[in-house]
């Protein structure tokens, strides 16, 4: 019986296993397209002629002799794969000194391929400067205009529109012997577009319902071809031969081997084996059973 139940509860447990490999059917995000947008910058520098860059009145670079420069122009330049770029970009404006700092304003415009940021103002900053050292009875050297750049806007995409929201700082240094503009990081956007695709799949077998499965097939198969013990076995392994029971003896008839196993072990006797069975015998009462009735 109990072999049955092994065998059985292995057969279902691998058959579950089986069972546990079904298709499933997955969402999943694809690529479609890309997106793309960075703003990078250029200064060009008015020059007074000079051999040293071959008389030209112009020359884009990040530095430039103050005693050259007339003035120059920063310049934001938009590269983008988006089919249309829409909003605006704010300028905050600060002038900072060795000894002190304050904010000049600020300006706004519109968002577009090419964007004139900042042109300097050179008499404003020099009479700023010149008051203020009069007032606080110091001597300014060089300073720096910093430019705090904020970007809000829309990229527009076939696969729909894409925020553009970035900020960036440029500082620029103006002193002798020159003029520097250091742009602290580029404005940059990028990323893909997704569709959702839907995949089928196998889930894969749980082997645990076969790793289970087979240890209880294992077990049940164990069972049926390992006999075990019977208990005529038992009593005989543990009687010792002897003769028949004394008649003189009060006589208990036992009819079958499991109630004569329980009195062997109650009494703790060692039972006794003759022709016809086995007995055990406490005081002056044998407990006997046989094999087969004797006439």
């Amino acid at each position: 019986m109990i072999a049955i139940i092994l065998i059985g509860s292995a057969i279902f447990l691998i058959y579950s296993g089986i069972k546990s490999n079904h298709e499933i059917t997955l969402s999943k995000s694809v690529p479609i397209s890309s997106y793309y947008t960075n703003i990078y910058y250029i200064t060009l520098f008015n020059i007074n002629k000079t051999i040293l860059f071959d008389n030209r009145s112009t020359i884009i670079a990040n530095s430039m002799f103050y005693i050259l420069t007339k003035n120059f122009t920063v310049t934001a330049i938009v590269n983008s794969t988006a089919n249309s770029i829409n909003g605006t970009y704010t300028v905050n404006e600060s002038i900072k000194t060795d000894y002190w700092s304050k904010s000049l304003g600020s300006s706004e415009g519109v968002l577009k391929k090419e964007m004139t940021i900042f042109i300097p103002n050179f008499n404003y900053y020099e009479k700023l400067i010149n008051i203020t050292d009069k007032q606080l009875q110091i001597q300014t050297g060089g300073y720096t205009i910093i430019l705090n750049i904020s970007f809000n806007g829309i990229m527009s995409y076939p696969y729909g529109n894409i925020p553009f929201n970035a900020n960036n700082s440029i500082l620029i240094y103006i002193g002798y012997p020159n003029i520097t503009v250091n742009v602290v990081n580029d404005p940059k956007i990028s990323g893909n577009f997704y569709k959702q695709v839907y995949v089928n799949l196998e889930s894969g077998y749980n082997y645990a319902y076969f790793y289970f499965g087979g240890f209880l097939l294992l077990l049940g198969i164990a069972v049926v071809f390992i006999r075990l013990p019977s208990i005529y076995d038992v009593i005989r392994r543990q009687s010792v031969r002897g003769p028949s029971p004394p008649s003189t003896n009060m006589l208990i008839e036992i009819n079958n081997l499991e109630d004569f196993l329980r009195v062997v072990k109650q009494y703790g006797k060692v039972p006794i084996a003759f022709d016809n069975g086995f007995y055990i015998i406490d005081n002056d009462v044998v407990y006997v059973y046989y094999n087969k009735k004797s006439n």
